[in-house]
């Protein structure tokens, strides 16, 4: 009885230390966001539950591995050393997404990539370790007492490790894909590059909308005033009026070309010809 009132009062002095940290923490974050004090608050706690979810995961791994120091030889003693090792891992995983929420703020509200695939390759690292060990105390313990379940459970045990052992692998890909990405470069849209094309084959009219393109900007591409007045000329050499027409007030302005108010000129002329023609 002695022992168990220590153990109860142990508990009550834990609870009222969580609890006083608990409120420490989320009060300190709270503060330190100033107006937003409701999100420091809500990461506050987030971030305080990873920590205690941390804690949990640390106390259940430690149970699992003293078990497996000494391993069980039923089934049932080892499907409640296996139950330890999971829900050790389950809570580790939970516990750095709760701590990367936490500390989302310091990436201006998104969760960073880096991190959340870390987590999830050493949640999937350490299950392949705990069902692989599972396996084999499965297996142990079939060769102490021959039993069809044991089997079952072994088998099942070592494929779930090699399931996750793939998972992790696929997450690794995926990250390095995603960090190959560069999100700088423009991406052009369907139409953009129909006009890229089409001003390659030496359609005047996709050499006009290219330069329209270009000297606004959008649809995948910044603006340019240079390749603008390419295209334009590209198009007015083509024998579109409208390509001459566009060209025209570059010239006038300098923009993208050098300032020249009689090559514009030529331009309007070019432009009024080449009408003239097609009636």
């Amino acid at each position: 009885m002695g022992g168990s009132r220590g153990w109860r009062a142990k508990g009550r002095r834990c609870a009222a230390l969580t609890a006083f940290l608990v409120a420490s923490l989320a009060a300190s974050t709270a503060s330190a966001h100033g107006p937003m004090g409701m999100q420091g608050l809500a990461e506050g706690i987030f971030l305080f539950m990873g920590v205690a979810l941390l804690l949990v995961s640390a106390a259940l791994g430690i149970g699992s591995w003293v078990t497996a120091l000494r391993p069980p030889s039923s089934v049932g003693g080892v499907f409640g050393r296996g139950f330890l090792g999971v829900s050790a891992v389950l809570a580790f995983g939970v516990a750095a997404l709760f701590i990367l929420i936490g500390v989302s703020s310091s990436w201006k509200g998104k969760l960073p990539m880096f991190g959340l695939l870390a987590a999830v390759v050493l949640t999937t690292l350490f299950l392949v370790v705990e069902f692989a060990i599972a396996g084999a105390l499965y297996t142990r313990s079939n060769r102490h007492r021959q039993s069809t379940l044991a089997k079952l459970l072994a088998g099942a045990s070592y494929t779930l490790a090699g399931l996750c052992a793939c998972a992790g692998f696929a997450v690794l890909l995926f990250g390095a894909i995603v960090a190959n990405i560069d999100e700088s470069k423009p991406r052009l849209t369907s139409e953009t590059r129909r006009y890229i094309k089409g001003c390659e084959a030496n359609n005047a009219s996709d050499c006009n909308m290219l330069g329209l393109r270009y000297r606004s900007g959008g649809s995948g591409l910044p603006p340019d005033s240079k390749k603008a007045a390419d295209a334009f000329q590209k198009a007015c050499d083509l024998g579109a009026a409208i390509g001459c027409r566009n060209l025209a007030p570059l010239y006038a302005k300098g923009d993208g070309v050098q300032k020249d108010p009689v090559r514009a000129a030529q331009l309007r002329e070019r432009e009024k010809q080449l009408r003239g023609s097609a009636q």
